[in-house]
């Protein structure tokens, strides 16, 4: 079989190249022969590594025959790694493949195969196996890793090795080989986060490989699934999932899992029906029903004894079976994101093989984690423990033999821990592989239980692994020794204390060596941060020493720090420390609402972004007066600023800082510097001024912004040489005096591709010349009441328009030219236009039918849809709002078969839907929303079994189909008055949901 670790023999790549090629056309991209010895060497030697004469030209030889494909050239580059006899290479050169004379596309396969049947046995089964997952899809290592793992694709070889370890090496190997590759990087603070995708040439050989054992569902129909098949994968393809109805006579199937997203569409009843079926193979290794809609799980799931992987995670799963806890072998269960769980399973105790215990953002985390984790003796991640309210203290304990614990712990409810005797075993110094831990005390420490929290804070001690640390709601009134000290915390990156009210000083954290985050928000008694007492040494010293040894010279201090916020501290008023060598590194400050700081350092000389908000002044001046990197600037002034002064500062730091890039300035009573934005930054790219109510802008020259924002100003006026013909972004809003914009030069138009203009009560239009070219991609205008006409037939690259509540609008014209309209909201004009028949642009051959997908409309006086939208085969969105003289839908509504989402809000007279018949005819339509529509909310809830389809409830057959139906304001559906095994009653929980 292919997973048991065969090899691929030419006859069968024969046989991939001729399927794959028939079937699939990749298009393959090309690098020059220099591009590709480059890239060849960088994977054939390791860096650093002494390139030998003789294999550097003969790989030479090798690239020239790969034709400039860089995925032959990484693949062979990366087999090539590992042998250094000259025969080895010479034999690659030489092989008889290369004068096949096949096209590219099937050269690549054979070389493909030539490096997979150089990878180890238990590679090449990894590999195989990873065929289960969709095109295209972002493999994350702990994902894979965790399925090789239940397969039993891991084997331990030797004393004191994880499973885990041998799969990081697999994974190392097939990046190597470019099997696997490297699509996103993220830094976290457990290190860099790798996202790994395959190639589509190499997903295809690998599904190739695996035919006869792995099987997707895209295509595939209930009665043509062989019942030889071990790996079967559930992945979206733009139709309804379910899972299959024969499922139960896959005897052999070792795998089931689902790669769907949340915005796919099932077959409810069928995904609830035939589940049971499924739960029937007993050698099941791996389950994953991930962001299925499902509430309720079979008892069942108990009889899965070799069950090893279980992923319910982003389900709607409301409660677990108490069978839980016969899977024995579980290693991992996925519980996170299910939002309707209403609490864990109290058995996990007897989950003796659980490694992966995920739990986070589930509702379930109002509820305790349950009680005995002592006898997880293998359990490597736990990234959420919620401590019993009744015995915190012993709960937490139960950590106290778990040493493999690593990654994300977050610890709840620390409020109610009691005793620190009992806390200390739990050994968190003893935890080397935990690299973040997450404390939070906002539960407990109330009424008369009075508890020294410093000292239990101390119990908590990490090992000096841990990378970031985040404290939340701590309420004693000091921070333990060790959260300051490099020797406790060495590779400490990321610091954060957030909500922690009672503390009043904090001691620096300046030796810490690795930080590079440090936040600081919401600490409302803290009044001092550092200490004088390196000023305390070298005057000590200093009396102490002869001339020769001198004084003691005090430490760089926060050496790594690259990012400082503070927000939120509204007593703090001195920040000291007693070092001139200090923030060498700081790029980015945030200050805000600290209004009685007072003092703290002020020399920053690698800062680039600073965000300063609610800040006494003489401390802005003193930080900033010897800035001059500042790319990016944030200035927000308060109801105390002094505005002159305030000028003076923004002035001076505009002046100092010639790299400018991005510019913010907020809630500045007076700004006349401001109104003619004289001198500003050649580099300027971003400019956003708000909430100047006195300020005007008259004669603004930009000649290099690309973004520009301008909001709660009292004028704003531009002519055309305002800009320059970078600007992409415009955003006006509430700008009281601002009349007309512009748009006569060519030049200026070039680039600019959004426009949003929003509450301007006097802006009356665009000025333009009927030729000026338009490259407009988006265009809001919003309660805009001056305006009285809108032609758009330049604006032919447009493909969003809202005009909304511009009540004096007359004339509309020039919707026939939007040849790339994909979405368009309007209403709300004069009474002239608010019969919406300036939508007789849509007419047979007119683009809007083939281009147009979201339409909204806000009709006040319509007393029925505009017929012209009958025409759009291509909506995929309709939202009809404020039609209160509509009263029914129209039959043809059903002719829109391309529909997903329809919404109706706010159309109080609407009482009835289109027939049933016409309703099922919207094959495509997954969402429903109905908000604020007060004759037709009742009629679309389901009938109560007693007393049967009523008139009250006329319209829910028209409905009772479809799996996702909103009604607001929502409505609870009594599960006591029904049969709790009716697919009724499954079909009208799916139908609770939230706003999107």
């Amino acid at each position: 079989m292919v997973l048991q670790e065969a090899k691929l023999s030419s006859p069968l790549v024969g046989t991939v190249a001729s399927t794959i090629g028939s079937n699939y056309t990749h298009h393959l991209h090309f690098l020059s022969d220099d591009q590709c010895s480059s890239l060849f060497e960088s994977r054939a030697f390791m860096q650093g590594e002494p390139k030998i004469p003789n294999l550097v030209e003969i790989g030479k030889e090798i690239v020239k025959k790969c034709k400039g494909v860089p995925l032959a050239v990484k693949v062979l580059g990366g087999l090539m790694r590992s042998k250094r006899i000259e025969q080895e290479w010479l034999a690659i050169r030489d092989d008889e493949f290369w004068e096949l004379g096949v096209d590219v596309q099937k050269q690549v396969i054979e070389i493909l195969k030539l490096s997979y049947n150089n990878l180890p046995p238990k590679v090449r089964q990894c590999f195989s196996y990873c065929s289960i997952f969709p095109k295209d899809y972002e493999i994350q290592k702990h994902e894979v890793i965790q399925l090789w793992m239940a397969q039993g694709f891991l084997q331990i070889s030797k004393e004191g090795e994880l499973m885990e370890d041998i799969g990081e090496e697999f994974i190392r190997i097939l990046c190597t080989v470019s099997f696997f590759q490297i699509a996103a990087k993220m830094e976290t603070s457990e290190g860099m986060k790798l996202i790994y995708k395959n190639h589509d040439l190499v997903h295809d050989v690998a599904q190739h490989l695996s035919r006869f054992e792995c099987k997707d569902l895209v295509n595939a129909k209930d009665d043509k699934i062989n019942e030889n098949i071990r790996h079967l994968s559930m992945i979206p393809n733009n139709r309804i999932l379910e899972i299959p109805k024969g499922i139960n006579k896959v005897k052999k199937l070792r795998s089931f899992c689902s790669f769907s997203s949340n915005g796919d569409s099932y077959d409810l009843l069928k995904v609830t029906t035939s589940l049971p079926k499924l739960l029937q193979l007993r050698f099941l290794l791996v389950l994953n029903l991930s962001k299925l809609p499902l509430k309720e799980l079979p008892s069942s799931i108990g009889g899965l004894k070799l069950l090893k992987y279980l992923d319910l995670s982003w389900s709607e799963i409301e409660r677990l079976p108490c069978t839980i806890s016969n899977l024995y072998n579980l290693q991992t269960f996925n519980l996170s994101n299910c939002e309707e769980l209403s609490e864990l399973p109290k058995s996990v105790g007897t989950l003796t093989q659980l490694r992966y215990f995920y739990t986070y953002c589930t509702y379930a985390r109002n509820h305790e984690t349950p009680r005995g984790l002592s006898k997880l003796h293998f359990l490597q991640m736990l990234d959420v423990l919620k401590l019993c309210v009744e015995s915190a203290s012993e709960h937490i304990a139960e950590l106290e033999h778990l040493n493999y614990l690593g990654g994300t712990l977050i610890l709840q409810n620390l409020g109610y821990v009691n005793d620190v005797k009992v806390v200390e075993k739990a050994n968190f110094m003893g935890k080397k592989n935990l690299h973040t831990l997450d404390m939070d005390w906002k539960s407990g420490t109330q009424g008369d239980n009075v508890f020294d929290q410093a000292e239990l804070l101390e119990a908590l001690q990490p090992n000096s692994n841990l990378k970031e640390l985040i404290i939340h709601n701590f309420l004693g009134l000091k921070l333990p020794w060790w959260m300051t000290n490099d020797f406790a915390l060495p590779n400490l990156v990321k610091l954060r204390l957030q909500d922690c009210y009672e503390c009043k000083e904090m001691k620096s954290l300046g030796e810490l060596s690795s930080l590079k985050e440090l936040v600081i928000w919401s600490m409302y008694s803290l009044s001092r941060i550092g200490e004088d007492r390196y000023n305390h040494q070298v005057a000590e010293s200093s009396t102490t020493t002869t001339e020769v040894e001198g004084p003691k010279e005090a430490p760089i201090l926060y050496r790594c720090l690259e990012k400082l916020s503070v927000r939120g501290v509204p007593n703090l008023e001195e920040w000291y420390e007693n070092s001139a060598d200090i923030f060498p590194e700081l790029q980015e400050l945030e200050l805000c609402r600290c209004p009685k700081l007072r003092n703290m350092p002020s020399h920053f000389p690698s800062l680039q972004k600073l965000t300063v908000e609610n800040v006494n002044n003489d401390t802005v001046r003193s930080i900033t007066e010897n800035i001059t990197s500042l790319t990016s600037l944030s200035f927000e002034g308060s109801s105390s600023s002094s505005s002159e002064k305030v000028e003076e500062e923004v002035a001076q730091m505009l002046g100092n800082n010639k790299l400018l890039e991005s510019l913010t300035v907020s809630r500045l009573s007076l700004m006349r510097w401001l109104e003619t934005c004289p001198d500003l930054s050649p580099s300027l790219k971003e400019l956003r001024i708000s909430n100047c109510p006195a300020l005007k802008i008259e004669s603004a020259q930009l000649p290099s912004v690309e973004s520009l924002s301008i909001s709660d100003v009292k004028a704003f006026v531009v002519n055309d040489t305002s800009w320059s013909s970078k600007l992409s972004f415009l955003h006006i809003s509430n700008v009281p005096e601002f009349l007309q914009l512009p748009m006569n030069s060519p030049r200026n138009n070039m680039h600019l591709c959004r426009i949003y203009i929003i509450n301007c009560p006097q802006f009356q239009g665009f000025l333009s010349s009927p030729d000026s070219p338009w490259f407009v991609e988006c265009l809001n205008l919003t309660n805009c009441p001056s305006i009285l006409g809108l032609q758009l037939q330049g604006f032919t690259q447009l493909r969003y328009l809202t005009v909304y509540s511009c009540t004096r609008l007359q004339l509309l014209e020039g919707l026939q030219s939007l040849r790339n309209i994909q979405s368009l909201s309007i209403g709300q004009f004069s009474e002239e236009l608010n019969d919406l028949a300036f939508l007789d642009a849509i007419e047979m051959g007119s683009h809007l039918i083939s281009s147009l997908r979201d339409l909204s409309i806000y009709g006040w006086s319509l007393k029925t849809l505009p017929e012209q939208i009958q025409h759009l085969s291509r909506l995929e969105s309709l939202h009809i709002q404020y039609c209160d003289g509509i009263s029914d839908l129209p039959e043809w509504l059903g002719r829109l078969t391309s529909l997903e989402i329809l919404k109706i809000w706010n159309c109080k007279n609407l009482m009835h839907l289109p027939s049933a018949n016409e309703m099922r005819k919207l094959t495509s339509l997954r969402q429903l929303e109905i908000g604020h529509c007060p004759l037709l909310d009742e009629r679309c809830k389901p009938p109560k079994k007693r007393s049967g389809v009523g008139s009250s409830s006329s319209e829910w057959h028209k409905i009772s189909h479809l799996t996702k139906v909103s009604i607001y304001p929502e409505f609870l559906f009594d599960l006591e008055d029904e049969d709790n095994n009716s697919s009724l009653s499954r079909l009208v929980n799916k139908m609770r949901s939230k706003v999107c």
